[in-house]
Parts: C-alpha cells; structure tokens; sequence
C-alpha cells in the first residue's frame, strides 16, 4: 500500500509518444510526458498554462508488453495516482541527493471513451502514411534520453512563451 501521506493525482494528456527503457532483469521503465493544465489563468494573455510533467512507470518482467500502457497514446486523457521519490544513495564516500521524480503507482485511468481514443489513434495512422518523408528524417535521428527530452520541451515552452511575450500583436488593443 502506498504511504498517504505522499500522493498525487495527475490529470492530463499523454504529450508524446511513450519511451520504453528495458532493464537487464527483464523489467521495463517508461517514460510519460503528461500535459497538465494550471487550475487558474495567468499572464498577459489571461491563458490557463500548461505543464509538462515527466511521469516514471515501472512495467514488472511478469507482464506482457506495457500492461494498460500499451493502450495509451498521444493525446489521450488520462489520470495517474502516483508519488514523488528522492532515494539518496553513495558515491565515492558521499551521499547524493537526486532531484525528486515521479512514479506512477499502477496503471493509467482512462477518461476518454475507446471509441474516441481509437478514433484518435486512426487519425494518427492516416498522417503518419501521408507524412512518410518526415517519418523517414525523425527515424534516422538519434533517440533522445529522458533528460534531453524534459530539457526540449522546457525550452519550447520558454519560447513560446518569450514569443507570446514579444509579439507585436500581443497588445495590439491597448
């Protein structure tokens, strides 16, 4: 059983696809970016923000494939019970403090009727057919950690942001 007093409830949709990271035991961990939407508006533009959280989720070697992950894509809405770990370990005579992450506990809930995630799923095979070129570039481009993955996408939400902030249409009322 999990320790109430450290949980979270995450809501939000599955911002990429799923990295999959075998272990040398059998077991695999994955990697989940979850766009999560603040609970208020903020900024100049009075728009609700949205975070990218990086989700861990341990698959045990007993299980086929992903379990329920193999059913989630990008896109789909989904909630994930979880909680924050900080295992501080030895190296060289010293402990290290890692940054904390999130693991999910147990599989995804889904808030989206099948129909409409496989609707969505259709969708996205029809433009991956179309978009063959672009598909071939993206394969023969080396796959990103975990780490370069969170690091891109903080960036492109920096300079989203910066470009909202700079736009000349931004105050183009006042």
């Amino acid at each position: 059983m999990a320790n109430p007093l450290n949980t979270l409830s995450l809501v939000g949709r599955i911002a990429s696809d799923i990295k999959e990271f075998p272990n040398a035991d059998g077991s695999k961990v994955l990697l989940i970016t979850l766009a999560v939407d603040d609970n208020f508006r903020s900024g100049s533009d009075n728009k609700v923000q949205t975070n990218f959280v990086p989700v861990r989720a341990f698959i045990p070697k007993s299980v086929d494939g992903r379990g329920s992950w193999d059913r989630v894509g990008k896109g789909d809405l989904v909630a994930i019970a979880a909680r924050i770990v900080a295992k501080p370990y030895m190296k060289d005579g010293e402990t290290v403090y890692p940054p904390a992450t999130i693991e999910a506990d147990g599989y995804p809930q889904f808030l989206e009727s099948k129909k409409v995630t496989e609707e969505r799923a259709a969708r996205k095979a029809v433009e991956s057919t179309t978009d063959a070129p672009a598909a071939a570039a993206a394969a023969a481009a080396p796959e990103e950690t975990p780490e370069q993955q969170i690091a891109r996408l903080q960036a492109e939400i920096s300079a989203s942001r910066l470009a909202a902030e700079t736009s000349p249409f931004t105050n183009a009322a006042a």
